[in-house]
């Protein structure tokens, strides 16, 4: 019988996987592979029967979306908060030095031990490594009265969208036709959220462990999409304390690059994105 010899090295507990590899292995596979060779293919399969072993979170009979079996390396949802957002040279290529004022400004004011700190939040999930799909939703948060923890925005719109995941590299996709974050101007009961929109949003970002188990982070994001003038004649920033102005101000209607409504003129900025995310708790 093929692989014979490999049985001899299994350990007793280890006798059903054998099995399984010698049925596949006769019925044309490679009789020189050990174990440790078997492919992706009989591996998914092992994992219905090892979810103990293999830290699976998902039985054979489980048809939750949200309990899909899915590797041992992905969990069935990861919750997570922008910590960086920059917009790249692409971004108003003839106004290097407004894109280098508004960088600053996100990156003042992501710290959040600000009263009212920019808060981006990404949740993905029903992730199904197998069929390489998942469901995403990104846009502006609020701080809880709970240290750490995090609530969507009103402003936020609630649906999710369908995404990709290429497991081997762990890149996630998607499409997100409205994505807001929120800009705070003034203080106190002075504040005034002013919601800043990007439409058609197309997200890619590869996933990477966090340093506690069954966590993720974002290393290494991209985003782009494009912010309408109408959007920008109401978008204000504060560019400077007591300075505010609109988005439309700001960039410079000469500096539209993008026809949204393919009527032949520009109407838009089309912005482009990098970004990095870690764990949070969203209630």
């Amino acid at each position: 019988m093929c692989r014979q010899h490999n049985l001899l090295r299994l350990s007793q507990g280890m006798l059903l996987i054998a099995m399984l590899a010698i049925a596949v292995g006769c019925s044309g596979g490679d009789n020189n592979s050990t174990s440790d060779d078997m492919g992706s293919e009989q591996k998914d399969d092992m994992s219905m029967s090892m979810t103990d072993d293999m830290g699976g979170d998902a039985s054979a009979d489980t048809d939750a979306s949200e309990d899909t079996v899915i590797p041992n390396m992905y969990e069935a949802r990861y919750e997570m908060r922008f910590d960086s957002l920059a917009f790249t040279a692409e971004t108003l290529p003839d106004k290097s030095s407004l894109v280098s004022v508004l960088n600053g400004l996100l990156k003042q004011n992501f710290d959040q031990s600000l009263e009212n700190p920019i808060v981006i939040l990404l949740d993905i999930k029903s992730i199904d490594a197998d069929a390489g799909t998942m469901q995403l939703r990104s846009g502006a948060g609020l701080k809880t009265v709970n240290e750490g923890e995090y609530e969507w925005h009103s402003m936020t719109p609630a649906g999710y969208v369908d995404g990709g995941l290429e497991a081997t590299s762990g890149e996630v996709s998607g499409s997100i036709p409205e994505f807001i974050f929120i800009a705070t101007i003034g203080t106190g009961e002075d504040a005034n959220s002013v919601p800043l929109v990007i439409n058609d949003l197309q997200f890619k970002a590869t996933l990477e462990d966090a340093d506690e188990a069954g966590l993720a982070q974002i290393q290494t994001g991209t985003l782009e999409g494009y912010m309408t003038k109408a959007n920008g004649d109401t978008a204000m920033i504060e560019t400077s304390p007591g300075n505010v102005t609109t988005i439309t101000a700001f960039f410079g209607e000469e500096a539209m690059d993008y026809d949204s409504d393919n009527d032949g003129e520009n109407d838009s900025w089309y912005l482009y994105a990098t970004f990095t995310a870690i764990p949070a708790e969203i209630d």
